[in-house]
């Protein structure tokens, strides 16, 4: 059973920070299943989690800065010691960035062929 947990992880713009919290969940994690749940086997241990950017830091004036601010989000949570990111999604990641700083739909949102209204 504990090897099909997963959690869910927010990251934020603090690369050191999220380096670091990678770090932790992943060794708690291994240490909570080999002490209290007597979890041998390795792969049964390991921390499998997803991963949400915060979009605090988006700007509707800069929506082209906005993708390289949730790279950087990314960036400290896959490069930590024992990240195990399975994948990722481009295209949602991009359009989240230009588009979530937004408060509501754009005319190039709803119209994504340009056809306008």
């Amino acid at each position: 059973m504990v090897g099909r947990i997963s959690f869910f992880v927010n990251a934020g713009v603090r690369f050191i920070e999220e380096i670091a919290k990678m770090r932790t969940f992943t060794a708690m994690w291994d240490e909570i299943c080999r002490t209290r749940y007597h979890v041998d086997d390795p792969s049964l241990r390991r921390f499998r989690y997803g991963v949400q950017v915060n979009s605090l830091g988006l700007t509707e004036q800069q929506p082209e800065n906005n993708v390289q601010r949730i790279v950087l989000e990314m960036l400290g949570v896959t490069l930590s010691a024992d990240a195990r990111a399975s994948g990722g999604s481009t295209p949602r990641v991009e359009r989240s960035a230009w588009l979530t700083s937004s408060l509501g739909p754009t005319v190039e949102s709803a119209h994504p062929t340009g056809s306008g209204l």
